[in-house]
């Protein structure tokens, strides 16, 4: 069962970089991934890595941290936008 999840996040993963993703943020694959799944993603690349649990927490965190800002970022280009359209550029 835990190989079809994994499956399922892997084709979710796929999805939103194409662009035909359900989920609300597209940048937060990992946080929308259980640890378990992660981790066996992990072993079956062949990555070596200490704490295995724990990084994957600094990763989702990155994740999150990264998300916001790109968000922001969005955001930004978009009154940007809006400030164009106001002064008929």
């Amino acid at each position: 069962m835990q190989s079809q999840t994994c499956d399922h996040a892997r084709a979710i993963a796929r999805n939103t970089f194409s662009g035909t993703s359900t989920n609300s943020n597209p940048f937060t694959i990992l946080n929308n991934t259980s640890n378990a799944c992660l981790e066996k993603v992990i072993l079956d690349l062949d990555i070596e890595i200490e704490n295995v649990e724990e990084q994957i927490d600094i990763f989702k965190v990155e994740e999150l941290a990264r998300a916001a800002i790109a968000e922001a970022n969005y955001k930004a280009f978009l009154d940007r936008q809006k400030d164009k359209q106001k002064r008929g550029l």
